[in-house]
Protein backbone atom coordinates (compact mmCIF):
# COMPACT_ATOMS: atom_id res chain seq x y z
CA UNK A 1 0.00 0.00 0.00
CA UNK A 2 3.05 2.44 0.88
CA UNK A 3 4.64 1.13 -2.59
CA UNK A 4 1.09 2.82 -3.61
CA UNK A 5 1.50 6.47 -2.03
CA UNK A 6 5.19 7.01 -3.37
CA UNK A 7 3.68 6.12 -6.78
CA UNK A 8 0.50 9.00 -6.41
CA UNK A 9 4.02 11.12 -4.85
CA UNK A 10 6.11 10.54 -7.69
CA UNK A 11 2.98 11.20 -9.86
CA UNK A 12 2.18 14.33 -8.06
CA UNK A 13 5.50 15.75 -7.01
CA UNK A 14 7.67 14.41 -3.87
CA UNK A 15 5.67 16.45 -0.55
CA UNK A 16 8.26 16.47 1.72
CA UNK A 17 6.13 16.00 4.50
CA UNK A 18 4.38 12.79 3.74
CA UNK A 19 7.63 11.37 2.12
CA UNK A 20 9.46 11.53 5.63
CA UNK A 21 6.61 10.07 7.99
CA UNK A 22 6.09 7.20 5.61
CA UNK A 23 7.02 4.89 8.65
CA UNK A 24 4.21 7.06 10.49
CA UNK A 25 1.06 6.23 7.93
CA UNK A 26 -0.51 2.96 8.22
CA UNK A 27 -0.75 0.46 5.93
CA UNK A 28 -4.42 0.93 5.07
CA UNK A 29 -6.60 1.34 2.31
CA UNK A 30 -8.40 4.58 3.56
CA UNK A 31 -5.37 6.36 3.59
CA UNK A 32 -4.73 5.68 -0.03
CA UNK A 33 -8.66 7.00 -0.91
CA UNK A 34 -8.43 9.97 1.32
CA UNK A 35 -5.07 11.10 -0.29
CA UNK A 36 -6.06 10.42 -4.33
CA UNK A 37 -9.63 12.12 -3.46
CA UNK A 38 -7.51 15.47 -1.93
CA UNK A 39 -3.60 15.16 -1.97
CA UNK A 40 -1.03 14.02 0.33
CA UNK A 41 -1.61 17.51 2.37
CA UNK A 42 -4.74 15.14 3.46
CA UNK A 43 -2.60 12.92 5.63
CA UNK A 44 -0.52 15.22 7.40
CA UNK A 45 -1.16 14.42 11.40
CA UNK A 46 -3.76 12.38 10.68
CA UNK A 47 -5.86 10.23 13.28
CA UNK A 48 -8.99 8.26 13.07
CA UNK A 49 -11.38 9.32 15.73
CA UNK A 50 -13.07 7.41 18.99
CA UNK A 51 -16.42 8.24 17.28
CA UNK A 52 -17.79 7.21 13.58
CA UNK A 53 -20.02 8.91 11.14
CA UNK A 54 -23.07 6.36 10.48
CA UNK A 55 -20.53 4.12 11.70
CA UNK A 56 -17.82 4.96 9.10
CA UNK A 57 -14.28 5.33 10.05
CA UNK A 58 -13.39 8.79 10.88
CA UNK A 59 -10.25 11.05 10.70
CA UNK A 60 -9.03 14.47 11.57
CA UNK A 61 -5.73 15.79 10.39
CA UNK A 62 -3.78 18.86 11.90
CA UNK A 63 -6.19 21.06 9.93
CA UNK A 64 -8.56 19.80 12.30
CA UNK A 65 -10.20 18.88 8.99
CA UNK A 66 -12.57 15.58 9.61
CA UNK A 67 -13.01 13.14 6.92
CA UNK A 68 -14.74 9.91 6.70
CA UNK A 69 -14.08 6.71 4.75
CA UNK A 70 -15.53 3.69 3.59
CA UNK A 71 -16.51 0.80 1.53
CA UNK A 72 -19.31 0.58 -1.14
CA UNK A 73 -20.72 -1.69 1.29
CA UNK A 74 -20.08 -0.26 4.55
CA UNK A 75 -21.35 2.89 2.98
CA UNK A 76 -24.25 0.96 1.88
CA UNK A 77 -25.12 0.23 5.65
CA UNK A 78 -23.80 3.78 6.92
CA UNK A 79 -26.43 5.53 4.29
CA UNK A 80 -29.33 3.37 5.38
CA UNK A 81 -28.54 4.36 8.80
CA UNK A 82 -28.14 7.69 7.79
CA UNK A 83 -31.94 7.91 6.13
CA UNK A 84 -33.54 6.20 9.09
CA UNK A 85 -32.26 8.42 11.36
CA UNK A 86 -33.63 11.45 8.66
CA UNK A 87 -37.09 9.83 9.05
CA UNK A 88 -37.17 9.42 12.73
CA UNK A 89 -36.32 13.33 13.01
CA UNK A 90 -38.70 14.78 10.05
CA UNK A 91 -41.21 12.27 9.45
CA UNK A 92 -42.19 11.42 6.01
CA UNK A 93 -42.83 14.77 4.43
CA UNK A 94 -40.50 17.93 2.99
CA UNK A 95 -37.86 15.41 1.52
CA UNK A 96 -35.90 17.09 -0.66
CA UNK A 97 -35.37 14.12 -3.14
CA UNK A 98 -36.19 14.17 -6.82
CA UNK A 99 -35.45 10.57 -7.32
CA UNK A 100 -38.00 9.25 -5.23
CA UNK A 101 -41.26 10.16 -3.57
CA UNK A 102 -42.28 8.91 -0.07
CA UNK A 103 -45.71 9.42 -0.50
CA UNK A 104 -45.35 6.82 -3.12
CA UNK A 105 -44.65 4.17 -0.33
CA UNK A 106 -48.14 5.34 1.81
CA UNK A 107 -51.07 3.15 1.61
CA UNK A 108 -53.86 1.52 3.62
CA UNK A 109 -54.38 -1.82 4.03
CA UNK A 110 -57.98 -3.31 2.47
CA UNK A 111 -59.33 -3.97 6.47
CA UNK A 112 -58.16 0.04 7.56
CA UNK A 113 -60.38 1.19 4.29
CA UNK A 114 -63.20 -0.90 4.72
CA UNK A 115 -63.32 -0.04 8.22
CA UNK A 116 -62.94 3.84 7.49
CA UNK A 117 -65.54 3.63 4.64
CA UNK A 118 -68.17 1.86 7.15
CA UNK A 119 -67.25 4.12 9.98
CA UNK A 120 -68.10 7.17 7.54
CA UNK A 121 -70.98 5.88 5.96
CA UNK A 122 -72.36 5.13 9.38
CA UNK A 123 -71.90 8.80 10.46
CA UNK A 124 -72.82 10.47 7.50
CA UNK A 125 -76.44 8.88 8.40
CA UNK A 126 -77.13 10.35 11.78
CA UNK A 127 -79.10 13.43 11.63
CA UNK A 128 -80.70 12.07 8.39
CA UNK A 129 -84.44 12.19 8.29
CA UNK A 130 -86.03 9.32 6.19
CA UNK A 131 -87.17 11.14 3.24
CA UNK A 132 -83.43 12.53 3.29
CA UNK A 133 -82.03 9.02 2.14
CA UNK A 134 -84.72 7.47 0.77
CA UNK A 135 -84.88 9.98 -2.47
CA UNK A 136 -81.17 9.09 -3.31
CA UNK A 137 -82.40 6.02 -3.34
CA UNK A 138 -83.93 3.39 -5.44
CA UNK A 139 -87.05 3.60 -3.45
CA UNK A 140 -88.32 6.94 -4.25
CA UNK A 141 -91.30 6.67 -6.07
CA UNK A 142 -92.38 3.55 -4.44
CA UNK A 143 -91.89 4.75 -1.07
CA UNK A 144 -93.96 7.96 -2.35
CA UNK A 145 -96.85 5.67 -3.83
CA UNK A 146 -97.17 3.96 -0.34
CA UNK A 147 -97.17 6.73 1.83
CA UNK A 148 -100.05 8.41 -0.52
CA UNK A 149 -102.16 5.08 0.02
CA UNK A 150 -101.47 5.07 3.96
CA UNK A 151 -102.40 8.75 4.04
CA UNK A 152 -105.61 7.98 1.69
CA UNK A 153 -106.29 5.00 4.30
CA UNK A 154 -105.98 7.01 7.03
CA UNK A 155 -108.31 9.12 5.95
CA UNK A 156 -111.19 7.05 4.85
CA UNK A 157 -110.28 5.34 8.40
CA UNK A 158 -110.96 8.08 10.26
CA UNK A 159 -113.97 9.06 7.88
CA UNK A 160 -116.09 5.76 9.19
CA UNK A 161 -114.78 6.21 12.97
CA UNK A 162 -116.44 9.61 12.66
CA UNK A 163 -119.80 8.26 11.02
CA UNK A 164 -119.74 5.58 13.55
CA UNK A 165 -119.85 8.32 16.65
CA UNK A 166 -122.54 9.87 14.73
CA UNK A 167 -125.01 6.71 14.91
CA UNK A 168 -124.19 6.06 18.31
CA UNK A 169 -125.52 9.31 19.22
CA UNK A 170 -128.35 8.44 17.22
CA UNK A 171 -128.28 5.32 18.98
CA UNK A 172 -127.68 3.25 15.72
CA UNK A 173 -124.85 1.17 16.65
CA UNK A 174 -127.20 -2.56 16.73
CA UNK A 175 -127.89 -1.90 12.90
CA UNK A 176 -127.01 -3.49 9.95
CA UNK A 177 -125.78 -0.72 8.91
CA UNK A 178 -123.33 0.19 11.59
CA UNK A 179 -122.01 -3.71 11.65
CA UNK A 180 -120.81 -3.24 7.98
CA UNK A 181 -119.39 0.21 8.81
CA UNK A 182 -117.58 -1.69 12.16
CA UNK A 183 -116.12 -4.55 8.98
CA UNK A 184 -115.29 -2.45 6.53
CA UNK A 185 -113.38 -0.76 9.21
CA UNK A 186 -111.95 -3.99 10.60
CA UNK A 187 -111.20 -4.29 7.12
CA UNK A 188 -109.19 -1.23 6.75
CA UNK A 189 -107.00 -1.12 9.68
CA UNK A 190 -105.54 -4.64 8.57
CA UNK A 191 -104.97 -3.13 5.23
CA UNK A 192 -103.43 -0.22 7.12
CA UNK A 193 -101.04 -2.31 9.28
CA UNK A 194 -99.75 -4.14 6.67
CA UNK A 195 -98.91 -0.77 4.15
CA UNK A 196 -97.14 0.51 7.81
CA UNK A 197 -95.38 -2.88 7.56
CA UNK A 198 -94.60 -2.47 4.08
CA UNK A 199 -93.08 1.18 5.39
CA UNK A 200 -91.20 -0.36 7.87
CA UNK A 201 -89.52 -2.68 5.56
CA UNK A 202 -89.07 -0.10 2.79
CA UNK A 203 -87.18 3.00 4.58
CA UNK A 204 -85.03 -0.78 6.45
CA UNK A 205 -84.02 -1.73 3.09
CA UNK A 206 -83.51 2.00 1.89
CA UNK A 207 -81.46 2.81 4.67
CA UNK A 208 -79.02 0.04 3.77
CA UNK A 209 -79.05 0.55 0.03
CA UNK A 210 -78.33 4.59 0.95
CA UNK A 211 -75.30 3.27 3.34
CA UNK A 212 -74.14 0.70 0.75
CA UNK A 213 -73.92 3.42 -1.60
CA UNK A 214 -72.10 6.25 0.77
CA UNK A 215 -69.78 3.43 1.72
CA UNK A 216 -68.46 2.15 -1.82
CA UNK A 217 -68.31 5.98 -2.15
CA UNK A 218 -65.56 6.71 0.08
CA UNK A 219 -63.85 3.27 -0.35
CA UNK A 220 -63.56 4.51 -4.09
CA UNK A 221 -62.08 7.74 -2.13
CA UNK A 222 -59.92 6.07 0.00
CA UNK A 223 -58.66 3.46 -2.31
CA UNK A 224 -57.66 6.40 -4.89
CA UNK A 225 -55.63 8.62 -2.95
CA UNK A 226 -56.58 8.18 1.35
CA UNK A 227 -54.09 11.28 2.13
CA UNK A 228 -55.99 13.69 0.07
CA UNK A 229 -59.31 12.45 1.49
CA UNK A 230 -58.29 13.13 4.65
CA UNK A 231 -57.04 16.24 4.77
CA UNK A 232 -59.97 17.30 2.53
CA UNK A 233 -62.41 16.02 4.79
CA UNK A 234 -59.91 17.84 7.49
CA UNK A 235 -59.83 14.25 9.64
CA UNK A 236 -55.79 14.96 9.83
CA UNK A 237 -53.63 18.46 8.50
CA UNK A 238 -51.12 16.37 7.09
CA UNK A 239 -49.41 13.17 6.51
CA UNK A 240 -47.19 12.61 9.62
CA UNK A 241 -50.64 12.84 11.82
CA UNK A 242 -51.72 10.06 9.57
CA UNK A 243 -48.33 7.78 10.43
CA UNK A 244 -48.54 8.79 13.54
CA UNK A 245 -52.24 8.09 13.79
CA UNK A 246 -51.35 4.58 12.12
CA UNK A 247 -53.96 5.76 9.92
CA UNK A 248 -51.73 5.33 7.27
CA UNK A 249 -48.81 2.93 6.70
CA UNK A 250 -45.57 3.75 5.70
CA UNK A 251 -43.11 1.47 3.82
CA UNK A 252 -40.18 2.70 5.24
CA UNK A 253 -37.62 -0.06 4.84
CA UNK A 254 -38.84 -0.28 1.09
CA UNK A 255 -38.27 3.75 0.71
CA UNK A 256 -34.88 3.82 2.54
CA UNK A 257 -33.17 0.63 0.84
CA UNK A 258 -34.31 2.26 -2.59
CA UNK A 259 -32.98 5.61 -1.59
CA UNK A 260 -29.62 3.67 -1.11
CA UNK A 261 -29.53 1.98 -4.57
CA UNK A 262 -29.50 5.40 -5.67
CA UNK A 263 -26.13 5.40 -3.99
CA UNK A 264 -25.87 9.33 -3.24
CA UNK A 265 -23.22 9.17 -0.57
CA UNK A 266 -22.95 12.45 -0.37
CA UNK A 267 -25.99 13.18 1.66
CA UNK A 268 -24.15 12.26 4.91
CA UNK A 269 -21.35 14.98 3.63
CA UNK A 270 -21.75 17.74 6.10
CA UNK A 271 -19.66 19.89 4.56
CA UNK A 272 -20.69 20.64 0.74
CA UNK A 273 -22.78 17.24 -0.17
CA UNK A 274 -20.22 15.53 -1.87
CA UNK A 275 -18.23 12.31 -2.00
CA UNK A 276 -15.02 11.40 -4.04
CA UNK A 277 -15.04 7.33 -5.34
CA UNK A 278 -11.61 5.82 -5.34
CA UNK A 279 -10.93 2.13 -6.43
CA UNK A 280 -8.06 1.20 -3.74
CA UNK A 281 -6.21 -2.45 -4.46
CA UNK A 282 -9.50 -3.70 -6.57
CA UNK A 283 -12.13 -2.15 -3.91
CA UNK A 284 -13.60 0.98 -4.17
CA UNK A 285 -13.62 3.59 -1.42
CA UNK A 286 -15.78 6.42 -0.69
CA UNK A 287 -14.41 9.76 1.06
CA UNK A 288 -16.52 12.48 2.52
CA UNK A 289 -15.26 15.58 4.11
CA UNK A 290 -16.76 16.50 6.74
CA UNK A 291 -15.89 20.18 7.84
Amino acid sequence: MKDLIRKILKEEGDFDWVTQHMQSIPDDPHYMALMECYGPEVLRGIEPKEWTHFGLTAYENEENEEYAVGTIEECDDSLKEYYENLVDEMGVEGWNTNVIDPMDYMYMTNTDIRMWADDMASSNMDGMDVEDYIEETSYSEKYEELSEKISDLESEINNIENQQIDMVDQDLEETEEYRELEDKLGELEDLLKDYEYQKDDMEYDAKQEYQEEVYEDYKRQLERDPIEFFTDMGIYSNTNEMVENNVLSFNEEEFINDLVDFGYYGEMSSYDGEYCRKNIGGEDYICLKLN
